[in-house]
């Protein structure tokens, strides 16, 4: 018994050291007096984390159900915010990439134009009245005469793309000036339609040179056409302000009888072109300002002018033959 009470108090000896040992100082290290241990540090440090782990739940635990009361049960209570182009495009993808190419001032905010959209009921067929309106933005820039804007504007996603195929006859309607001089001025012009210059689009101005393979002069510009000849009434050529001016003008294609007119000491060389050619193209008649000068049997013999008066920009004499008179035979 007594020895067994020995061994006892041996290891009680053995447990109570190897405690002392653990929780004891390390060797070399001071403890100040007071100073917290590292398990105290720890026991703190556990509750505060603890703490802000619970707040943070209790935060987020709060905005659910916020949200939660802000979300209405019924969809249809919800307040919508107006559609997007960019949202109405996910549907109309065609329509938006027409815009996107050839919409020029169109490509606007779709419910601009659009103020009623998704309400067409086939049963009424209210498509009209839903329709936006051309005029309500545009008035009536062609007169208000002309209200059938998509007769020619047929795609208002692409207003400015007009096949003139498709309009042929309607072009008056709006170019009303252009078609009076076709139509009042007799031309080649006159038997070309419309769409045979202004081809492909609306608003194409075409070169001379499609047609006319070379001008009047070599290094011809259209420019230069467009000074003397107005395309839909190419043969009515305006008089030019200026006597020299308007020579000049004309004698850059006529050069020869430019130079014959500028060194002529005959009346004729103080005259403007458009004096005796009113009109491109036109041959006057002498006797329409001159009448008849000479005696009857000599305009009876010499019926045409010119026998005589070879040219007249220069009104030279032709030369004499020998031994016959100046109006001989």
């Amino acid at each position: 018994m007594r020895k067994a009470i020995l061994i006892l108090l041996a290891l009680c000896t053995v447990v109570v050291f190897w405690l002392t040992s653990c929780t004891a100082p390390q060797a070399g290290k001071k403890v100040a007096p007071g100073a917290p241990s590292a398990t105290s540090e720890v026991k703190k440090k556990a509750p505060a984390k603890a703490e802000k782990v619970k707040a943070e739940k209790v935060v987020v635990a709060k905005k659910e159900v916020k949200k939660k009361e802000e979300k209405p049960k019924n969809i249809y209570e919800m307040k919508i915010k107006p559609l997007t182009p960019a949202e109405c495009a996910r549907c109309h993808f065609g329509i938006y990439e027409t815009l996107k190419k050839h919409g020029g001032k169109h490509r606007q905010v779709c419910t601009n134009c659009h103020k009623k959209f998704h309400q067409y009921n086939p049963v009424e067929n209210n498509w009209k009245e839903i329709m936006p309106k051309c005029n309500r933005c545009h008035g009536y820039p062609h007169g208000k005469k002309v209200t059938q804007c998509l007769s020619c504007h047929r795609n208002p996603h692409s207003p400015r793309t007009i096949k003139l195929a498709d309009v042929s006859g309607k072009c008056g309607l709006c170019h009303k000036k252009e078609t009076a001089w076709v139509q009042n001025h007799e031309s080649a012009h006159q038997d070309v339609g419309c769409e045979g210059c202004h081809s492909e689009r609306h608003g194409r101005i075409p070169s001379c040179f499609e047609c006319h393979e070379q001008g009047h002069v070599k290094g011809q510009t259209v420019k230069d056409c467009l000074k003397c000849h107005n395309p839909h009434m190419p043969l009515n050529i305006k008089p030019f302000k200026g006597l020299m001016v308007r020579n000049q003008v004309c004698g850059s294609c006529h050069k020869v009888e430019f130079e014959k007119l500028s060194t002529t000491a005959a009346k004729h060389g103080k005259l403007a072109c458009t004096f005796c050619h009113p009109k491109h193209g036109f041959k006057p008649r002498c006797e329409g300002c001159h009448g008849k000068p000479h005696s009857p049997a000599l305009h009876k013999r010499f019926p045409n002018c010119l026998k005589c008066h070879l040219d007249p920009h220069s009104l030279g004499m032709g030369p004499r033959r020998a031994g016959a008179g100046v109006h001989s035979k």
